[in-house]
C-alpha cells in the first residue's frame, strides 16, 4: 500500500466526527444525483430496443401547414409503406386499444396493442415461451382468438410452465395462449408496455385505447386511421438522410387518402410514447436538464460545506503542513496529498450514494407500477444502478472530489510557513483574517444561496401540489359515488349501450339508499377532457375549421347536477324526455362561465349557441340554453380557472365509455350499488364503483404532482439540513481554533450574550448577503420553473417568504449551539489551552 494512501486513512481515521459527516453529507448528495440519473435514464435515455436502436424509428403521418395535425395510417397505407424499399427495410403496425380481462362481474381493463406479424422481430424480439403471431392471424378479418401474455402478467398469473395453450377471457372471448413476450418488451415505448399482444386480425372485436378515438370495426376501411408504425431503416441510412427521401415517399402515400386536399408528410422519431404525435428532442432536454440541474443543487451545496469544513480543519494542520514543507517536502507532494484525501472522502460517499440510490429506485419504481397499473399499463424500465448509472456515479464521485478538495488543498499547500504557522495559532490562515471576504465566510454564503434556491424550486412545486390537492371547485364530493361502464370493453352497438346504460341507471336508482343518480359521458377528474367549440350562430365557421369557445363537453341524463352537488343558477335540468330520446328537441345546459362568456350582459336562457367539434360532432348545429349551473373544476390543471362547460342530454350522442353518478351517504352504498347493478345484467362491463372522493384522489394529475412535490421537497429538505449542518461545522470549528480571543475578551469584561450576540450577529450579516444574492436567483429558477409547475408564478412572494423563514430557523440553531457552547469557556482554561 502506497505511504500517501497509508497517510490519507490515518488522518481521516484520527477524526471520526469530520469524516462521519463528510461521508454522510457526500453520500446523500450523490446519492440523490445518481437517483436522478437513474429516473432520467430509465424515462428518458432508454432506448425501446437493444438491438441496433439508431435505425429502429416511429413513423409519424402529418400536415404540412401550420397546425402539424398529426394522425396514425390506414392499413392500406401501412402495406403500401411495408412494401416500398426507398427508405425501410421493413415496417410494422400497432394499434393501441383497451381490452376486458377476466370473467364477466370479475373484468379489469388492460391495455393491449394489436400488431402486425413482423412486430415483434422488427422489435428483435423472441418469445420467452412458446411463439408469435404468423401472417394469416394478423390479416384484417381473421378474427382469430389469440394472445401473446406479457412477461410480467404470466409472473403474476403464477408463472406456469403450462401457460402457453391455456386461454384468458379477453372481451367475453376464449383467447388461447401462444406465447409470452421477454421480460421488459414493449415494441413502442421505453416506459410503457401492454398486458397483451392480440394480433390486427383481431381488430373488429376491440375497442380504441382512447375514448376520443373513433374508429370503424373494418380494419380494411381507407378511412380508418388506427396504426400507428414502427420501422427499421435501410442499411447505411441515417434518420437525417432517410428524411431527405421521405417526400417522395408522402407523395406515393398520397394516391391512398380518401381525402386528397391535405397535403401530408411523413416524419421520422425515436419511439417513446404511445400518442399519434412524436415526443420533441427538445422536451427531452428540457426535462433533463430541471431534473439533474435541481439535483446538482444538493451536491454543490454538499460540496460548498466540504470545502468549509476542509478549510477550517486545515487550520489545524497548518503547522504540520508548513513543518514538511521547511523539511523539504515538494508542494506537489503535500497538493497530491491533500487531493488523495478528498477522493478517499468521495469514494466512499459514492458507495453510500449508489445504496441510497438503489433504494430510492426500487421505491420508485414500486409506486410508478402500482400507478400505472390503475390504467393497464405495465413499466417495462428500472431505476436500478446498471452501468450508465455506475459510470455516472463514479463521474459525479470524481467531480465532487476535485470540487471540495482542490481549492482548500492548493490554499494548504503553499509556502507562506511564518504567517502559517502564526496564523495557525491564533486560530485563521494566513491572509484570511476577520473580513466577511474571507475564502470560509464567501463559500458559507454560498452555501446558503444554493440552499435558498433549492428550498424556492421546492416551495414553488409543494404549492402546485398543495392547490391540486385542494377540494374540487363547484360541487362537493362527499356521499357521493361514481360508478365507470365500458361498453367498450363488449363490443356493444350504440343501440344496446344505450339501453343496457339506461337499464343500469334505472336499477341504480332502485337501490335503497339512493336519492339520486344520473348518467354521464365524463365526469370531473376522469383522467380524460372531451372538448367543443362552441360559437353563436351566424358566426360559426367553415366546416373543418376549429375556431369558437373550447368547453369542456359531456352527455348526461336528467338528475346529474343534483347527484353530483352542481347547483343549478337558472332555468332548469334536463326532462327524462329529454335525456332518453334521441330525437328530442336540441337543448343544452351551461356553466356561468361559458354563459358570460357569450352572453355577457345576461339573459342566458332561452339564448342559442351552435356546437361543433370533438364529440359534439354527433350533436353539431344550434342548441338552445335551457339552463345554467355554478362553475366546477374539470381537473388538476383547470381547478384554480375552470373550463367553460356545456351538457347536452345523454341520448344525443353514441358513446362507449358511461359514468354513473349517485348521491348516497351511507357508508356502504359502493358495495351495495356494485351488487345491484351486476345482478341487474350480470356481464355488464363494470370497471368500478367507488366513492367520488376516492375517484378524486386517484387523479393521475394529483397523483403526479404529489410526486413531483415530494420529490422536490425532499431535495429542499436535504439542501437545508446540509446547509444547517455546514453552518453549525463550520462555526464550531472556527469557534474552537479562536479560543484565545474569546477568552480575552470574557477576561476583559464581555459576558455570555456578548459572546453570544458577536456570533450569531455575524452569521446573520452572512446570511443576510447569501439572501440578497439567492433572491436573484430564485428569480430566474422560478422563471424556468414556470413552464413545468402549472397555475404558480415565476416568483411567489409567499413562497419565497416561507423559504427565508426556514432558511432563518435552519440557521439559528446552527448558530446559537456552537456561540452557546463557546461562551461557557472559562477564559483561564482557554487561554492555559492556547
Amino acid at each position: 500500500m502506497p505511504p500517501e494512501f497509508k497517510s490519507a486513512v490515518r488522518h481521516l481515521w484520527r477524526q471520526p466526527g469530520f469524516t462521519l459527516l463528510a461521508v454522510l453529507s457526500l453520500g446523500t448528495a450523490i446519492g440523490v444525483n445518481s437517483a436522478m440519473f437513474s429516473i432520467v435514464n430509465g424515462f428518458l435515455l432508454r432506448e425501446t430496443t437493444t438491438h441496433e436502436p439508431e435505425n429502429y424509428v416511429a413513423v409519424f403521418h402529418a400536415t404540412r401547414d401550420a397546425r402539424r395535425d398529426y394522425r396514425p395510417f390506414s392499413h392500406a397505407e401501412f402495406a403500401a409503406l411495408r412494401a416500398d424499399q426507398a427508405v425501410f427495410a421493413d415496417v410494422s403496425a400497432a394499434a393501441y386499444s383497451q381490452v376486458a380481462l377476466g370473467d364477466p362481474g370479475e373484468i379489469r381493463r388492460a391495455f393491449a396493442f394489436l400488431v402486425s406479424d413482423n412486430f415483434f422481430a422488427l422489435a428483435a424480439a423472441r418469445p420467452a415461451l412458446g411463439r408469435f403471431f404468423t401472417a394469416a392471424e394478423t390479416s384484417p378479418g381473421a378474427g382469430q382468438a389469440v394472445v401473446v401474455a406479457s412477461h410480467a402478467l404470466w409472473q403474476r398469473l403464477g408463472g406456469r410452465a403450462d401457460f402457453v395453450g391455456s386461454a384468458l377471457r379477453i372481451n367475453g372471448r376464449f383467447c388461447t395462449v401462444i406465447g409470452i413476450a421477454p421480460p421488459g418488451f414493449s415494441g413502442a415505448s421505453p416506459l410503457l408496455a401492454p398486458e397483451v399482444w392480440l394480433p390486427l386480425g383481431f381488430f373488429s372485436a376491440s375497442a380504441p385505447a382512447f375514448a376520443e378515438t373513433r374508429r370503424s370495426p373494418d380494419l380494411s376501411d381507407p378511412r380508418n386511421h388506427v396504426l400507428n408504425l414502427f420501422a427499421r431503416l435501410d442499411p447505411g441510412l441515417t434518420r437525417a438522410t432517410a428524411a431527405t427521401r421521405l417526400p417522395a415517399v408522402a407523395g406515393r402515400l398520397a394516391r391512398l387518402d380518401p381525402d386528397p386536399g391535405t397535403e401530408r408528410e411523413i416524419v421520422l422519431a425515436r419511439p417513446f410514447g404511445i400518442a399519434p404525435q412524436p415526443v420533441r428532442d427538445n422536451a427531452f432536454a428540457s426535462l433533463t436538464t430541471l431534473t439533474l440541474g435541481l439535483s446538482a443543487v444538493v451536491l454543490i451545496i454538499a460540496c460548498l460545506n466540504l470545502s468549509n469544513l476542509l478549510l477550517a480543519r486545515g487550520v489545524g494542520r497548518a503547522p504540520e503542513i508548513a513543518t514538511r514543507l521547511a523539511l523539504g517536502a515538494s508542494r506537489g507532494r503535500i497538493l497530491g496529498q491533500l487531493l488523495l484525501e478528498g477522493l478517499l472522502l468521495a469514494v466512499t460517499g459514492g458507495a453510500l450514494g449508489v445504496l441510497i440510490s438503489s433504494w430510492a429506485g426500487s421505491f420508485l419504481a414500486q409506486v410508478l407500477a402500482d400507478r400505472v397499473a390503475d390504467f393497464g399499463f405495465q413499466v417495462t424500465t428500472s431505476f436500478q444502478a446498471d452501468l450508465p448509472v455506475l459510470g455516472f456515479t463514479l463521474l459525479v464521485s470524481l467531480v465532487a472530489s476535485l470540487a471540495f478538495s482542490l481549492g482548500p488543498a492548493l490554499v494548504l499547500s503553499r509556502r507562506d510557513l511564518t504567517n502559517d504557522l502564526k496564523g495557525a495559532a491564533r486560530g485563521t490562515l494566513a491572509g484570511e483574517g476577520r473580513t466577511l471576504w474571507g475564502g470560509r465566510n464567501i463559500l458559507l454564503m454560498l452555501q446558503m444561496g444554493f440552499s435558498l434556491v433549492s428550498l424556492f424550486a421546492a416551495g414553488l412545486f409543494l404549492r402546485a401540489a398543495f392547490a391540486a390537492l385542494e377540494p374540487p371547485t363547484g360541487f362537493d364530493p362527499r356521499g357521493r359515488l361514481v360508478a365507470e361502464i365500458d361498453f367498450a370493453l363488449s363490443a356493444d352497438d350504440p343501440l344496446t349501450v344505450r339501453r343496457r346504460a339506461t337499464a343500469a341507471l334505472a336499477a341504480a336508482r332502485r337501490q335503497p339508499g339512493v336519492a339520486q343518480a344520473s348518467l354521464a359521458s365524463l365526469v370531473p377528474y376522469a383522467n380524460d377532457v372531451q372538448l367543443a367549440r362552441v360559437s353563436l350562430p351566424g358566426s360559426a365557421p367553415e366546416t373543418g375549421r376549429s375556431t369558437g369557445i373550447p368547453a369542456a363537453f359531456s352527455a348526461i341524463s336528467d338528475g346529474y347536477f343534483s347527484a353530483l352537488g352542481v347547483r343549478l343558477l337558472l332555468g332548469r335540468d334536463f326532462t327524462p324526455q329529454e335525456s332518453l330520446a334521441a330525437g328530442a328537441a336540441p337543448v343544452c345546459v351551461v356553466d356561468e362561465t361559458l354563459a358570460r362568456r357569450l352572453f355577457p350582459t345576461g339573459n342566458w336562457v332561452g339564448q342559442i349557441l351552435t356546437l361543433q367539434g370533438g364529440p359534439a360532432q354527433q350533436v353539431q348545429g344550434e342548441h338552445t340554453i335551457v339552463g345554467v349551473v355554478s362553475a366546477h373544476s374539470q381537473d388538476v390543471v383547470d381547478r384554480s380557472r375552470p373550463l367553460p362547460r356545456v351538457f347536452v342530454p345523454f341520448a344525443r350522442i353514441d358513446h362507449p365509455v358511461w359514468f354513473l353518478v349517485a348521491y348516497a351517504p351511507d357508508d356502504n352504498s359502493a358495495s351495495l350499488l356494485h351488487r345491484t347493478l351486476l345482478a341487474s345484467d350480470a356481464t355488464l362491463p363494470l370497471v368500478m364503483v367507488t366513492p367520488l372522493e376516492s375517484f378524486l384522489a386517484a387523479n393521475f394529475g394529483r397523483w403526479q404532482a404529489g410526486l413531483a412535490a415530494s420529490l422536490f421537497g425532499l431535495f429542499g429538505l436535504i439542501a437545508v439540513v446540509l446547509a444547517a449542518i455546514g453552518i453549525y461545522g463550520v462555526t464550531a470549528y472556527n469557534l474552537s481554533r479562536r479560543a484565545r480571543e474569546l477568552g480575552l475578551r470574557t477576561a476583559l469584561g464581555a459576558g455570555t450574550g456578548d459572546i453570544i450576540r458577536l456570533v450569531v450577529g455575524r452569521g446573520f450579516v452572512l446570511l443576510g448577503l447569501s439572501v440578497a444574492a439567492g433572491s436573484i436567483a430564485c428569480g430566474l429558477v422560478g422563471l424556468a420553473l414556470a413552464g413545468f409547475v402549472p397555475d404558480v408564478a415565476a416568483f411567489d412572494p409567499l413562497v419565497f417568504a416561507a423559504c427565508l423563514l426556514t432558511l432563518f430557523l435552519s440557521a439559528t440553531p446552527a448558530l446559537l449551539l456552537p456561540a452557546c457552547r463557546a461562551a461557557k469557556v472559562d477564559p483561564l482554561v482557554a487561554l492555559r489551552a492556547e
